[in-house]
């Protein structure tokens, strides 16, 4: 019989590979933590919250500390000059 969990996980991080690229690495590895852990079954959702911002802020400091670049999403340029001309 499958282990649902084990499914689900994989399935999981099948998903955040396919979408790291296109999310960042910062909005895809929050929501990756956030479902994993949902999936292992912590409910607690103060917990959920400041557990994923703690782990995907350290990762993301201290690989730009390292100087190793992440992926910053495809939306992360679509803010510049939205603006523009409406003044």
């Amino acid at each position: 019989m499958l282990n649902m969990e084990l499914v689900s996980l994989v399935t999981l991080m099948l998903l955040y590979a396919g979408f790291l690229e296109p999310l960042g690495f910062v909005v895809a590895t929050g929501l990756f933590l956030f479902t994993g852990f949902l999936v292992l079954g912590e409910r607690r959702p103060l917990r959920l919250i400041l557990i994923t911002i703690t782990l995907t802020g350290g990762f993301y400091f201290l690989m730009a500390a390292l100087e190793i670049h992440l992926p910053q999403g495809d939306w992360s340029g679509l803010w510049e000059g939205t603006l523009e001309g409406v003044a």
